[in-house]
């Protein structure tokens, strides 16, 4: 038998670390905090998908792509 969590904050996951974080340990904002993790996915995406991101026009090297 499986049990749903009750509230947000007993479920694993989320949106990035820092969302997780402020899930479990109260007093962290996540407005405050910057994590990178998505920024490194799509980055790590577009070096191991070059044909993509040339579609998509994202340059993996690029400071910022939006």
């Amino acid at each position: 038998m499986t049990t749903t969590p009750d509230t947000p904050r007993d479920e694993a996951g989320g949106l990035n670390d820092i969302a997780n974080l402020a899930n479990f340990v109260d007093g962290v904002d996540p407005k405050r905090y910057f994590d990178r993790q998505a920024e490194d996915a799509w980055r790590d995406a577009a070096k191991r998908w070059p044909v993509l991101a040339a579609l998509l026009a994202l340059d993996a090297r690029a400071e910022r792509n939006r």
